[in-house]
C-alpha cells in the first residue's frame, strides 16, 4: 500500500477532486489531507479519540511528532520534517 500525503487535499475525508473522476483512483494507493490521515493512523494503531475540532486534532498531532523528533532526531521522518513540517 502507498499512502499519499498532502495538505492540499484539505480537512475532508474523501478523494480529493484530483483522483475522484473515474478510473484514476488505484488500488493500494490511497489519497490523505490532513484529518484523513490522522483517521487512518488511529485506526491501524488501535486508537480511539472523541471527535474534537480538525485544527486542534492536526495541532496536537504536529506538535506530537515535533517533541518526538527533538527526543529522538534520528527518526526515519526527521529529513521529511525538516523540509516540510506539515
Amino acid at each position: 500500500m502507498n499512502l499519499h500525503f498532502s495538505t492540499s487535499f484539505g480537512f475532508d475525508n474523501v478523494y480529493p477532486r484530483l483522483v475522484a473522476n473515474a478510473g484514476i483512483a488505484r488500488h493500494g494507493h490511497l489519497q490523505r489531507g490532513a484529518k484523513a490521515l490522522l483517521e487512518w493512523l488511529e485506526l491501524h494503531l488501535g486508537i480511539f479519540k472523541d471527535d474534537v475540532s480538525d485544527v486542534i486534532r492536526i495541532a496536537q498531532y504536529k506538535g506530537a511528532v515535533k517533541r518526538t523528533l527533538e527526543a529522538v532526531p534520528d527518526l526515519y521522518y526527521s529529513k521529511s520534517f525538516r523540509t516540510d513540517p506539515w
